[in-house]
This record gives C-alpha cells, structure tokens and sequence, in this order.
C-alpha cells in the first residue's frame, strides 16, 4: 500500500485569537489558514472547478509539506508530497457525492489507490464520532472526530462542518484565520 502523506497533528485547545472574527465556509474561497503550535500551518481552499473538493496545503518554516485533495473536506482523493510523488484515491464517484460525516454514523468505502504506476484496492471504514467543539478566542466551531481505517493503519481527522475542512489529530491548533484577514 502506497504511504499516506505526513500530516501535521493536533490536540485541540483554545487560545487567543483575533476577537469576532470567526472562519466559516463562505471563508474556503479564499483561503482557511489552520496555525499549529508547533509552528507549521495548512491552508485550506475551496477548488471552484470541483464541487466538493477543498486543497490543504501544508508548510512549516517555510518549507513546503505537501499538498492533499479532500473530498467533503475530509476524505483523502489525492496526496502529493514535497519531491512530487503522488497517491490518488478513487471512490467511483464525484466528491460532492461522498458523504458529510453524521455523529454516530459509519461509512465504508474500496478506493482504488494509485501511486507511481501501480494500483490496488483498499477497504477503508470512516467511523464518525460524537460532535465537539474547539473555541478559540470568541470563536467556536462544532467538530466530529472522523477515524479512517484501512488494512493494517488507522487516522484520526476532527472535520469542521461550519467550515467544510478537517485537520489531523495530535496537535495545538492556535488559529483558524480567513485568509483574506491573515498577516
């Protein structure tokens, strides 16, 4: 099985932000801005030619961490790391389609994964948790813990359905900023 690209992690916890100015999904046009504590960011955005599909972009120090299509905002469709390499998923159908995470719910899907020439399938399970939420400063999203499974491995994502995106599970997330307010 192709590697799956290295995501930055998060534990979520709140911190200050800039007051009243809370991101949302009309936000995924321009951009999303998701700070870590550890210093790295991803930028989410909205590819207008693909309805359903959001970009992440990740960097940290100014070095590029790669780049990873979601379907929904959390369903992994293609990851391309810093040298290039490219992992594709395909769930036979078109990314609006795939489904919104419900609290509770599961969803079990075979993508065909694509990687330097090579294909197989993978049975994966998206098993969706009970909702939370982070606050940041006056700012609360509602989330729900998304947990991948696939043969041998497992990856935990919290998807914000006020903003269509989710980051990985294992670090501080310190902002969530529309890009159009960002420094």
């Amino acid at each position: 099985m192709p590697a799956r690209p290295l995501a930055l992690a998060l534990v979520l916890a709140p911190v200050a932000a800039l007051a009243d100015v809370c991101a949302g999904s009309a936000d995924l046009a321009q951009g999303v801005i998701v700070t870590y504590a550890s210093g790295g960011h991803d930028t989410f955005t909205a590819d207008a030619r693909r309805p359903g599909v959001v970009v992440q972009e990740g960097e940290i120090g100014g070095r590029s961490l790669g780049r990873v299509e979601l379907g929904q905002g959390y369903v992994y469709l293609s990851a391309t790391d810093p040298e290039g390499r490219v992992v594709r998923y395909d769930y036979d159908t078109l990314p609006a389609n795939l489904p919104l995470p419900q609290p509770g719910g599961e969803w079990e899907a075979v993508a065909v994964v694509s990687a330097g020439g090579a294909s197989s399938t993978e049975r994966q399970t998206h098993h969706f948790g009970p909702e939370g939420t982070l606050t940041i400063g006056d700012c609360t999203w509602p989330l729900v813990e998304v947990t991948v499974t696939w043969p041998g491995d497992a990856e935990t994502r919290y998807w914000f359905p006020g903003i269509g995106i989710s980051v990985s599970a294992g670090e501080q997330v310190t902002a969530i900023t529309p890009a159009a307010l960002a420094p």
